[in-house]
């Protein structure tokens, strides 16, 4: 579908068996904003996983625990965890496979659940050179639910991410209610 000659989009509908396990789509760019919306051109998605504890470590539960790749989650089988609001919990990652022209972004995909009765918000930062991007609070349910945070600039300066920043981020999670 091209709608780049068009002044709105009411909605996008995807159909089919969308079981994120086997389920993959490509090439799919939604911009806002004021028009003309320059293309993005070809780029990938590399995505890392928690390879080691971070600077803070307050949680219950290892980078092991919470490695599992995007739609593989295991569930309460392995897990980090706390209910101490203002503890953080951060990991290391890898390192990117491949050195890209330029990074648009790092996203930040969680998995959450919480266990208290009442509210438990949970917000999602990345550490660069020490300098922490806090994502959204988000709201968890008793179910586990799925919180993506989107950082375009590095928080080191608000300046475009580099293999180089990107190789040594920092990312985790804080109870933030």
């Amino acid at each position: 579908m091209d709608t780049r000659d068009t002044t709105s989009l009411g909605h996008v509908q995807f159909t089919g068996n969308l079981d994120p396990t086997n389920c993959y789509i490509d090439d799919i760019v939604i911009a806002q904003g004021t028009a003309p919306h320059a293309q993005i051109g070809l780029h990938r998605i590399h995505t890392l996983l928690p390879d080691g504890a971070g600077t803070n470590t307050a949680w219950t539960g290892t980078n092991t625990d919470v490695d599992d790749p995007f739609g593989a989650s295991d569930g309460d089988t392995t897990y980090a965890s706390e209910s101490v609001v203002n503890d953080k919990q951060d990991y290391s990652f890898g390192n990117l496979t491949e050195s890209p022209a330029s990074v648009l972004a790092v996203t930040l995909v969680t998995e959450a659940r919480k266990t208290d009765a009442g509210v438990v918000g949970l917000t999602s930062y990345l550490l660069s050179n020490a300098v922490e991007g806090a994502g959204t609070e988000a709201g968890l349910a008793e179910a586990y639910g799925v919180v993506n945070d989107i950082f375009e600039l590095n928080p080191d300066g608000s300046v475009a991410w580099t293999e180089t920043t990107v190789n040594a981020l920092l990312a985790g999670h804080e109870i933030t209610t």
